[in-house]
């Protein structure tokens, strides 16, 4: 840590409004030369005269990330002055006092290293230029060229002059070999420019010439970040931390904090950015970066507090959208879908007026987000495609494909499987050009699911099994967890209960470890599946209770399922009336989350399938009724296979002859079906639906040469329950005791 964590530290700010440091902007300059080969010097430049002026800490010196961000925004042309309106605006996009911007050019020596820097000192209020200045150096000794022009800048503004222990920490901002400060300007040109892979590359080479430098280190940390190697940013951050120690100290407090942020060390991440907040509380980047630690750390109400404080910055400070968006992801955090969307909402509005489009296509994401929550799902499209408009526009492939993922999953909240097939299968082609792996491991997790949909369980296998050879390579823990957990339910539809049990304890194993309590709950809701077809439905229930609490209590959708899971349990467990108060609770769940049509249809299969366990069957065909107007193509294969059988299960209890016989037809076609496709546990209950309707149409014969083939395929699979249904029916047939279409035994015969 660099500052003390003495009682003596200051506090964050909760009084009247900051009075903030004087801000300068170093703006880049232009190339006179027109030389490629130069081109690195702007970059170099304005990072190493920036650390100049940041020294002392006199001045607040606006990030370059900021000033690179602004430039595409603005589109701001590539000249060595602005005028006052273009001034103007750089005011309050970035709430800088003063500009530095200028040019350069090479006198022409036979080695090119001859270096003519021309920099004009702007006031953004005024228009005015307020110092011109001229020095010329070679690119071998670049330090001592952007001393000389620091030293003038630092007069004019009546900042006192650097230390020798301040210079020698401005030092070591920029590699000392000129080759591999060329490579390190390069390759954070690249970053900026939302090219990872190639930023990736050239940091690489300035590190193989000069290894001993911080700050190439952090910048490839960040690198491996963006393309999802999360243990080759980690290794990076920590090396850029132990070479840190020369930086100046907000410097190094940064390179340590991003350090932590990388290894998801959320306290240290808090604690480290609330110390640089605290004692620079006019710096609203670290006021953002707390906020964001404290909402990943899972404290998004302590976040609360940063964003007042922020909010008393001086205009234009404390109108910046960015702590809008900020104010809504914590929102978002503590379950406040509401105030999140309003906080996006206002963020937008402001980025408009600035003419900020990253903030705004970021603000629409989010605003999607909420809006998808909200069931909104129009509204929720329209954000998203106005945000892609301005990824595509400013050339920013990973935001794009980001948000193209996002539709993609609108369109399966909708029930349009292709559409988020072939969205998806888009956004990871570029996924797969830009080099992040993460995304692609996303993606093809992503088209997994729609595979499932359709009722590809081999291809949806296929995909989860490369994603998780990804994320096992990138060492991201929650993503294996998730490829693991999703083969679980693939391999449970398969039918290989020991291999869906064994995916699912190892991703809970995963999630307990790093504490992710939403997967770790539906691996919990999966297990309690996995137990009750192995007819275990006394800790099946108790795998299901626990999920529904997690699920309560962070407002989910799964709880839907879940609900619907444990009225299928407490129907083995012979609880008729809590399955059926279970069944209504999804229903409930669906009204108050606004989920898809096609949660309600299988909703309330599970209730018809409750009351016709009841004797109830005219009030389960009038369910059914309803469950079955939703369109065929916003339902799954699976749930197409539970609403058919369920339907065909209670024609067979009807008193109909004729209705009974069309059972027998329906329920031999889902059988052929279900075998086709692979789904086991359906065609397990369909082979059973089928029997039973075989008997009830006075088709005895095959209905128990059935009954007797299904125990023996269930009980060599490990399907205990329908195994024991099967056997118990067979009992019943010989004995001549009524039975339920559940295997119960029941007063009154439905037959």
């Amino acid at each position: 840590m660099v500052y003390s964590t003495h009682s003596h530290r200051p506090q964050v700010p909760t009084g009247p409004p900051l009075v903030a440091r004087s801000s300068v902007a170093v703006l880049g300059f232009k190339n006179l030369t027109g030389d490629a080969e130069h081109a690195w010097l702007s970059t170099a430049l304005s990072d190493w005269l920036s650390a100049e002026l940041a020294a002392g800490e006199r001045l607040r010196t606006i990030p370059e990330e900021n000033v690179a961000r602004m430039k595409v925004e603005l589109a701001l042309p590539e000249v060595d002055s602005l005028g006052r309106d273009s001034l103007g605006r750089v005011r309050q996009y970035l709430g800088s006092d003063w500009v530095v911007i200028g040019s350069y050019a090479s006198l022409g020596s036979a080695s090119g290293t001859d270096i003519r820097v021309d920099v004009r000192l702007q006031d953004t209020a005024t228009g005015e230029t307020i110092a011109t200045i001229s020095e010329t150096g070679t690119d071998s000794h670049l330090f001592d060229l952007v001393s000389r022009v620091g030293e003038h800048l630092r007069a004019k503004l009546a900042v006192p002059a650097v230390t020798s222990q301040q210079a020698e920490q401005v030092a070591s901002a920029l590699p000392s070999n000129p080759e591999a400060a060329r490579f390190y300007a390069e390759g954070l040109d690249k970053l900026r420019a939302f090219d990872a892979l190639a930023g990736r590359d050239l940091l690489q080479k300035a590190i193989a010439i000069e290894p001993n430098n911080a700050l190439p280190h952090s910048a490839l940390a960040t690198a491996w970040s963006k393309l999802g190697y999360d243990a080759m940013a980690i290794g990076e951050a920590k090396r850029a931390s132990e070479l840190s120690s020369r930086l100046p100290r907000a410097e190094r407090s940064l390179v340590q904090a991003r350090y932590y942020e990388v290894s998801r060390d959320w306290e240290k991440t808090i604690e480290t950015y609330r110390l640089l907040f605290e004692f620079f509380p006019d710096r609203i980047d670290y006021g953002l970066a707390l906020i964001h630690a404290q909402v990943s750390g899972g404290k998004g109400k302590d976040a609360e507090a940063i964003i007042a404080a922020l909010r008393k910055l001086p205009p234009p400070l404390g109108n910046d959208p960015s702590i809008d968006l900020a104010e809504a992801d914590a929102a978002e955090a503590q379950g406040d879908l509401k105030k999140a969307l309003a906080g996006a909402d206002k963020g937008a509005e402001k980025a408009r007026s600035l003419g900020a489009s990253l903030l705004l296509a970021h603000a629409l994401i989010i605003r999607a987000r909420e809006l998808g929550n909200l069931g909104r799902l129009d509204e929720s499209a329209a954000a998203v495609n106005e945000s892609k408009q301005v990824f595509a526009v400013v050339g920013n492939k990973d935001e794009f494909a980001h948000a193209e993922a996002m539709d993609g999953h609108l369109f399966d909240l909708q029930g349009d499987f292709a559409a988020a097939k072939k969205t998806y299968e888009d956004s990871l082609s570029t996924f797969r050009a830009i080099g992040d792996r993460d995304g692609v491991a996303r993606e093809l997790n992503n088209i997994a699911a729609e595979l499932q949909q359709f009722g590809d369980l081999n291809g949806a296998h296929r995909n989860l099994e490369e994603s998780l050879a990804i994320w096992s390579e990138l060492r991201d823990q929650e993503g294996i967890a998730v490829s693991k957990a999703n083969l679980g339910e693939i391999l449970l539809d398969l039918g290989d209960l020991r291999g869906a049990e064994r995916m699912y304890q190892q991703s809970l194993e995963i999630c307990r470890a790093t504490s992710n309590k939403d997967l770790a709950a539906y691996d919990l809701h999966e297990l309690g599946l996995v137990l009750q077809a192995q007819g275990n439905p006394n800790e099946a229930w108790q795998d299901e209770s626990k999920a529904i609490s997690t699920f309560q209590e962070n407002g989910q959708a799964q709880i839907i399922d879940t609900y619907m899971s444990l009225a299928g349990i407490l129907l083995d467990l012979g609880k008729s009336e809590d399955a059926a108060i279970a069944a209504r609770k999804a229903i409930e769940q669906i009204e108050r989350l606004k989920a898809p049509d096609r949660y309600r249809s299988d909703a309330e299969a599970v209730l018809a399938r409750v009351l016709l366990a009841q004797g109830k069957i005219q009030d389960s065909r009038k369910i059914l009724d309803q469950a079955t107007a939703t369109p065929g193509q916003r339902t799954s294969r699976e749930s197409e296979f539970i609403l058919a059988t369920t339907a065909a299960s209670v024609r067979a209890a009807s008193a109909s002859r004729v209705e009974r016989i069309e059972a027998v037809k329906s329920l031999r076609l889902i059988v052929a079906e279900t075998k086709k496709t692979g789904f086991v546990p359906e065609e397990f209950e369909a082979r059973l639906a089928l029997a039973q309707a075989e008997i009830a149409s006075g088709d005895t014969a095959p209905g128990c040469a059935h009954l007797a083939a299904l125990e023996k395929d269930a009980s060599r699979k490990g399907f205990g329950r329908i195994s024991r249904k099967a056997a118990a029916i067979l009992k019943a047939r010989s004995s001549g005791a009524p039975l339920s279409s559940e295997g119960h035994r029941k007063h009154k015969q439905i037959a």
